[in-house]
């Protein structure tokens, strides 16, 4: 079996070394000497993270004026033949929510989505790369090994290779987690997630020290620019081919104006869960109109659509500080808490679409986060909430609750009307 392999280190230094990279497997398929049992994996493994290295979330990282710019990448020699591409989850992690689980996977394969040609599109069938979490021998030839040493691995995506063909597999032994990890034994389950996958369209380990495919895993880490230029050398940029919607509020005047350093797509909220409306040329200039609580999400206008998108793809030109933060919508945001009540996440809680487990989750409240609570159902069971300007339902049970949720009206429409 040709693969490349994490290795955990037996010190404690702040370094997961990723083994061998698999540049030849297409030459060696063609040539003969691999058969199709002899399957390709890109593995990564764990050694000791030291939390003090881990000084934050670099997924807001700058990325360069273009990615020709940047060419330290390289490429497995394979990659996906068809167009759109299908994920699904096979199962659960047991130590972990399987919503959340799947979501934070979901979000590791949607930032791939968002800067190259290739849509990724998660089906409720069997896909074409299957996610799930395992333990010891799992049907691939490539056993996990319990905690630590080999935290995941994933499948070249080889046509020969059948149903197998990019899968990625998670060690169901690891301590996942998704807020940064406090001690050497907890993995941020996105970052691996977005690592592997990777691998799993076809990127081999990059010699850029900076970028998410770096052979060596120091903690929370997002797609870097080396990353952005192996992946569309791969499949090109972001094509737009899901169209705009018009939004009916006019352009508000601003002084404010974002330039895309990549193709990008456009959504109808500030959050990788909410459709693809519209997409910006590389190079594009566009006004800011609003933003998130955190400026992680821009309201902008192009071509007459408005939208949402991502401000870490952009060089922004002027003080971002000044623009309204908006709602969904891009209407003004209500100043400050009209109810007075609040609720404190005794764990990360699931933001959704109306006040139930059947809704679609459009957000996530961080544990030891504070919102505002705007309403309630008839049996305060739910609360309507606010969070970095998205509104929706959570489950009371999840909070502390901070004043008299008896004063907080209760709302008969769900969607907030």
């Amino acid at each position: 079996m040709f693969i490349g392999m994490l290795r955990g280190k037996s010190t404690s230094a702040v370094k997961l070394i990723l083994g061998m990279c698999i540049v030849l497997l297409a030459v060696l398929a063609l040539s003969g000497v691999f058969s199709p049992e002899n399957v390709a994996l890109a593995s990564a493994n764990q050694a000791g993270v030291d939390p003090v290295s881990e000084s934050g979330d670099v997924y807001s990282s700058s990325l360069p004026p273009g990615p020709s710019s940047v060419s330290n990448y390289v490429l497995m020699g394979v990659k996906w033949e068809k167009n759109p591409v299908t994920y699904s989850f096979t199962n659960c992690p047991r130590s972990l929510d399987c919503n959340l689980a799947h979501q934070a996977v979901r979000e590791a394969v949607e930032a791939w989505d968002d800067v190259c040609g290739l849509r990724l599109d998660e089906t409720t069938t069997l896909g074409d790369i299957e996610i799930l979490w395992a333990t010891g021998s799992h049907g691939d030839g490539m056993p996990f090994d319990g905690p630590g040493n080999q935290l995941a691995h994933a499948i070249a995506p080889v046509s020969w290779l059948g149903a197998l063909a990019g899968d990625v597999h998670f060690d169901d032994d690891e301590t996942w987690v998704f807020d940064p990890p406090v001690n050497r034994y907890q993995i941020h389950l996105k970052t691996v997630a977005m690592h592997e996958v990777g691998h799993a369209l076809g990127l081999d380990h990059s010699k850029d020290p900076s970028a998410l495919m770096w052979d060596t895993y120091t903690g929370i880490r997002g797609i870097m620019p080396d990353d952005l230029a192996g992946i569309q050398a791969l499949y090109g940029p972001p094509t737009a081919d899901e169209g705009g919607l018009p939004v009916a509020q006019a352009p508000v005047a601003s002084n404010v104006t974002a330039t895309a350093t990549t193709t990008v797509r456009m959504r109808s909220g500030p959050g990788v869960n909410f459709p693809a409306i519209s997409r910006i040329s590389y190079g594009a200039t566009v006004p800011v109109l609003g933003r998130n609580a955190d400026g992680s999400w821009l309201f902008v206008d192009y071509q007459g659509s408005q939208g949402w998108a991502a401000s870490y793809l952009f060089v922004i030109t002027g003080d971002l500080n000044t623009v309204p933060v908006v709602d969904q919508a891009g209407g003004a945001a209500p100043p400050g808490n009209p109810t007075g009540v609040t609720a404190t996440a005794k764990i990360t809680a699931r933001v959704r679409s109306g006040p139930g487990e059947g809704h679609q989750m459009i957000s996530r409240v961080m544990t030891g986060a504070t919102v505002p609570v705007l309403s309630r159902n008839a049996s305060s069971t739910w609360l309507y909430i606010e969070i970095d300007g998205i509104r929706g339902w959570s489950s009371a049970h999840l909070y502390e609750i901070n004043g008299d949720l008896n004063t907080v009206p209760m709302m008969i429409n769900q969607d907030g009307m």
